[in-house]
């Protein structure tokens, strides 16, 4: 299979399951080629969490192929996909519109491959392509909808790169996150979460803004106040799965009624993972 597979959704999920079927009556293995195009263009999630996704959906193996000069087909491809001789290729459309279509179809053909195009995986609400239309719901904050064209939780993941300054509580622990550069973002404002921390999963309140005290200036920043934790999370990769958007962003006059703020939005969090169960 050939695609950029951004987002893993529900109609890579469909494509992997084609190919598992071809892939049995020929007695061969599924192996995933991922287009990365780096910063080029926005993304729903990185290429290392594409290939973990895939693989758990039953692709045998996943290689990575930048896309660094469209036009060389066979450069960008690499030797690789002619070591593994493909019997079949499965052509994401959707995914993987970076190289012309007559050359990377005669190469593949040329490498001995039986070349399946699959027609682009579109929303039937907004008719736009699945990739696409999920990171408009994304950057609209509707991560209930993005997980239900997903298929599977929404997830932002990022880096810890540091704590807040001072603890406002003892009952939960705030950190920074960096994700990817490229990462579409959700429309600024608190969320509800889930995060896996070790063997344990718990709740954060997600704060997507600006930093959420004092000052409105310098870039977007994710802050999660993790709930019923305490220890250094530092350089530590943490994966937010989304469950609900909860109020939009404000700012603050002051530690007190940011830390009273917080605590409602804990509070909120709290009740909500409990109904959810």
């Amino acid at each position: 299979m050939l695609g950029e597979f951004d987002g893993v959704h529900r109609g890579n999920v469909e494509l992997i399951a084609v190919a598992r079927r071809h892939a049995e009556a020929l007695n061969a293995a599924v192996v995933a080629v991922v287009a990365d195009v780096g910063q080029q263009a926005p993304h729903i999630m990185s290429v290392t969490r594409r290939c973990e996704l895939l693989l758990s959906q039953g692709v045998s193996s996943a290689f990575v192929a930048p896309i660094r000069h469209p036009d060389q087909v066979e450069g960008t491809l690499g030797s690789t996909l002619e070591q593994l001789r493909p019997l079949s290729m499965f052509v994401d459309n959707e995914s993987w519109p970076s190289l012309p279509r007559d050359r990377l179809y005669s190469y593949l053909r040329g490498i001995g491959a039986d070349v399946h195009e699959v027609r682009a995986h579109r929303d039937p609400v907004l008719g736009r392509i699945k990739a696409q239309a999920i990171m408009d719901r994304i950057r609209a904050g509707d991560v209930q909808a993005t997980s239900a064209m997903l298929g599977r939780p929404y997830e932002l993941s990022g880096i810890v790169v540091r704590r807040s300054q001072g603890r406002l509580s003892t009952s939960f622990a705030s950190e920074y996150l960096r994700p990817e550069p490229g990462i579409v973002f959700p429309r600024t404002g608190v969320y509800a979460a889930r995060v896996q921390v070790g063997r344990r999963w718990i709740g954060a309140a997600v704060d997507i803004g600006m930093r959420p005290t004092f000052d409105s200036s310098g870039s977007v920043v994710v802050e999660a106040h993790l709930i019923g934790l305490d220890g250094d999370l530092l350089d530590t990769e943490l994966s937010l799965r989304f469950v609900e958007r909860l109020r939009d962003e404000r700012q603050f006059s002051g530690p007190t009624e940011l830390a009273e703020q917080i605590g409602r939005d804990i509070t909120g969090v709290s009740t909500l993972l409990s109904a959810f169960g």
